[in-house]
């Protein structure tokens, strides 16, 4: 499909100052380089030899009924995979018309607008810069053709997160893995899904290794997870959505990440992938964060992010190499109990699940894979039903989206319009 011009709408950013160009080469250079072993780690840890070429998946149509679609993007990929999934007990997934669309390579963050009108990648391999799509209603992607929006220094970004009411996203740079110093830059978005920097980045510290970010309920707090330091930084929002200052740096565990807000905004938590548990918090008034009784609690190996179900009864933990999901019941002061149930399989040919999401309705759960067990090693999808003591039960044909490499937050659930 052709591209939506914009160079004359209002909220297109200019291409920002930055290293020189031998600079920004060398560090292209160690970034595809860092992604490639990463990925090669990660491959060789679930016992694949390499990774697979992008394949076809064979569907050729969406359901009709189909309302949700899930993107999925890879580290060791140039594409995204998007697919078509319905709340119809069963229904199997469907790929997107036209999917895959092209991402470029090592497309590790994928994050939708709150109101699902627009999709943003950062293809940290070929170039620091944020990709704007315009989502249809049947989940196609359409390329906004802008000028180049820069991350400020080229630096690596691991997410972008965005305000309740969507007018501001937040970008953050600088990562545990290959850049030490982290930033978090502000950026507004314009009706038409453009993003312009506001204000300058603020630096989080030399020593900090940034990971994702979520702000609060109420819009006045953003929480960023500190890979290297083991810590969660609060920093407060201001009316015209600029952060402050770290306010609070509040020790978690072993490599944080995925912080996540519950449905009723009073309790934060995060996994710590390097840890193996979950940490749990309160949410006071002004923000601050204080440990919930028990936290950490016990998760698998690798735990990889955190979907709580919009009634806060239950949570959901993927274990990459753990080849599990956990289950727990949660509890009113925000601790968590694991089902008797948990953890549960990932799939009927023990793949590795990385990010979880729940449809709408809260009825069913979708696990993504980082990489599946059996040949070719590519993501798969697949599908669970919730039963009314929380157990997961695999409802739905596994659907192989063809993206190798799909770690970190790379992919996301948009609803249907």
């Amino acid at each position: 499909m052709a591209g939506i011009t914009t160079s004359e709408l209002p909220g297109t950013c200019p291409q920002q100052s930055g290293p020189g160009p031998a600079r920004r080469e060398g560090r292209s250079y160690r970034r595809r380089m860092a992604y490639a072993a990463a990925g090669a780690l990660v491959l060789s840890l679930l016992g694949t030899s390499s990774p697979a070429a992008f394949g076809a998946d064979g569907a050729t149509s969406a359901s009709a009924s189909a309302v949700n679609h899930i993107y999925v993007g890879g580290v060791l990929s140039n594409n995204l995979a998007a697919v078509n999934v319905t709340d119809d007990e069963g229904a199997a997934p469907q790929r997107v018309p036209g999917s895959p669309f092209a991402s470029g390579y090592g497309a590790f963050v994928v994050a939708a607008s709150p109101n699902g009108r627009f999709l943003y990648t950062v293809p940290n391999i070929d170039a620091g810069e944020i990709l704007v799509y315009a989502v249809a209603d049947n989940g196609q992607l359409t390329r906004v053709q802008t000028t180049k929006i820069l991350i400020p220094g080229n630096a690596t970004t691991m997410g972008l997160s965005f305000s309740p009411d969507g007018r501001h996203m937040y970008a953050t740079s600088g990562t545990g893995f290959f850049d030490k110093g982290g930033i978090v830059t502000t950026y507004t978005v314009a009706d038409n899904g453009i993003p312009s920097q506001t204000g300058q980045p603020v630096n989080i510290g030399t020593s900090s290794g940034l990971m994702m970010s979520t702000v609060s309920a109420d819009g006045r707090n953003l929480y960023v997870s500190d890979y290297r330091q083991g810590q969660i930084v609060r920093l407060a929002l201001g009316s015209d959505g600029t952060p402050s200052a770290p306010l609070e740096r509040v020790p978690t565990g072993a490599g944080p990440c995925f912080p996540t807000i519950s449905p009723d905004g009073k309790h934060f938590y995060n996994v710590n992938e390097l840890g193996g548990n979950v940490s749990g918090f309160s949410i006071a008034a002004d923000g601050s964060l204080t440990p919930v009784s028990g936290s950490p609690f016990a998760a698998g190996s690798t735990p990889h992010s955190v979907t709580i179900t919009p009634d806060n009864r239950y949570m959901y933990v993927p274990n990459v190499l753990s080849h599990t999901i956990d289950g727990y019941e949660v509890q009113a002061n925000g601790a968590l109990t694991k089902l008797g149930n948990s953890p549960f399989p990932s799939g009927a040919d023990g793949d590795s699940p990385a990010r979880t999401f729940l449809s709408p309705d809260g009825k069913h759960l979708y696990a993504v894979d980082i990489a599946s067990g059996a040949a070719p090693h590519t993501a798969k999808l697949h599908t669970f039903t919730i039963g009314a003591d929380g157990r997961l039960t695999e409802s739905a044909p596994a659907y192989d989206t063809g993206i190798t490499g799909a770690d970190g937050p790379s992919s996301v659930l948009v609803p249907g319009h």
